[in-house]
């Protein structure tokens, strides 16, 4: 369903942000995500808003550039990574900084920890969250749940990479299969319908059911996770989990979390362990070659010497001896 139609969208105010080269190059929106996201902003006016997954600040950029004349509202963005790799090592959110300034009044920016480490700081009465990080699992499901907990009732959620598994080998369904669970009025721009018939960008305005649907997300957990948590911050989620969450659905995180632990390592270990057998056998092919061609050095009959080395080694060989010498 696509309620935000070109009339909501805007344009004036976003194109302004589209002149800017650097935000075209470093934000992974194309432009009718960009007017579909700035169109919901403008539709639903919200006052405190989340943004999960910050990179280089386009996204942060739009949101600020949308809600720069609603009264009291403000954004609150988190990102694990302090800096951004990918753009010369830039402080996460540099876009802003750098090319938006006059924005920043409205902004608080969270670097160096997990959404858990910083949400109860931000507090309740969340009417407003972008979720665009991992794309993996666990990823945005975990975003999501810990978020759940201080969001209004109705609030939006707005997901960004719902299609980017159809395409891109690197990423996992994360984002789709949060998208379906979630319960409520869901939307998004049929124009950018792409691979396999969905768009790339959704929003859902939860229902007052979504918290007796709570066990359908904790379930997607259980699908297999990309990548792991470390210990201290598997610690830290856990402690915040059951402060929140009832213990059997936690459960679901923790036996998880210990599943998917033992087999990662465990494959890790493998992978390891094969690497070095690899280098282990590379390294005895060679001795053997060059004892194989030490021996048929001494063959003074080239037929001889190629008949010895095919019954050893079961291929066809040169003929030469180590010096590179025909010896026939």
């Amino acid at each position: 369903m696509d309620l935000f139609n070109s009339e909501n969208y805007k344009n004036e105010s976003l194109n302004t942000l589209l002149e800017n080269d650097k935000l075209i190059k470093y934000n992974l929106m194309s432009e009718e995500e960009r007017k579909f996201f700035n169109g919901v902003l403008h539709k639903l006016q919200p006052k405190k808003i989340v943004e999960i997954g910050v990179a280089a600040g386009g996204s942060s950029a739009v949101i600020l550039n949308a809600i720069k004349d609603i009264e009291g509202s403000q954004l609150y963005s988190i990102d694990l990574a302090n800096n951004q790799a990918y753009a010369n090592n830039k402080p996460t959110g540099f876009l802003v900084d750098e090319e938006f300034p006059n924005l920043k009044s409205k902004w608080k920016l969270y670097t160096g920890g997990m959404a858990f480490d910083f949400i109860e700081d931000i507090g309740d009465g969340i009417d407003f969250v972008l979720l665009d990080a991992a794309h993996n699992n666990p990823g945005e499901i975990l975003d999501f749940l810990v978020v759940y907990p201080f969001l209004k009732e109705n609030a939006t959620i707005v997901i960004h990479d719902t299609q980017l598994h159809t395409f891109n080998s690197g990423y996992a369904e994360t984002c789709c299969v949060l998208f379906s669970a979630l319960v409520g009025e869901k939307y998004y721009p049929l124009s950018e319908q792409k691979s396999c018939g969905i768009s790339n960008i959704g929003c859902v305005i939860l229902d007052k059911s979504m918290k007796d649907n709570l066990l359908n997300i904790f379930l997607l957990i259980t699908l297999r996770w990309n990548y792991l948590l470390d210990l201290n911050m598997n610690s830290r989620l856990l402690k915040f989990l059951n402060k929140y969450y009832d213990s059997s659905l936690v459960n679901i995180y923790e036996k998880s979390f210990i599943h998917y632990y033992n087999l990662i390592m465990q494959n890790s270990f493998n992978q390891a362990n094969n690497k070095e057998m690899d280098k282990e056998i590379d390294k005895l092919e060679i001795r053997l070659n060059k004892l194989i061609d030490y021996i048929a050095w001494w063959m003074p009959v080239k037929k001889w010497r190629n008949n010895f080395r095919n019954k050893i080694l079961g291929q066809d060989r040169t003929g030469q001896d180590r010096t590179g010498q025909d010896r026939s």
